[in-house]
């Protein structure tokens, strides 16, 4: 699950985070996955050629008109991130990132 939220302090129970977003649980609100994969990229690759690419290729799967073109998408961002793999990004920032991109 992409975490739960509750937008009522002191509720009981959590309301799931809808598709594209991502919360800890109990936050009092979900935050958009393309907003958090632009920090981790930003973080993981200051603002250089490759993390504008990868800032690209979040959007295009942001903006894809449907599943199968969702899946191809990510499938290429996913590429593009194990390439970067022990190179440019740490294992852990890879895994970090291609983790974020599975919650679209």
């Amino acid at each position: 699950p992409a975490g739960t939220f509750s937008s009522t302090p002191g509720a009981i129970a959590c309301a799931p985070c809808p598709t594209g977003t991502w919360s800890a649980g109990g936050a009092p609100a979900c935050t958009p996955v393309n907003a958090l994969l632009d920090q981790a990229i930003t973080a993981y690759l200051g603002d250089t050629g490759v993390s504008n690419s990868l800032r690209q290729q979040v959007a295009s799967i942001a903006a894809a008109p449907n599943a199968n073109a969702r899946a191809g998408k990510l499938g290429a961002f996913i590429n593009h991130v194990n390439a970067l793999r022990g190179k440019r990004l740490t294992p852990e920032q890879a895994d970090t990132l291609i983790a974020l991109a599975k919650l679209f």
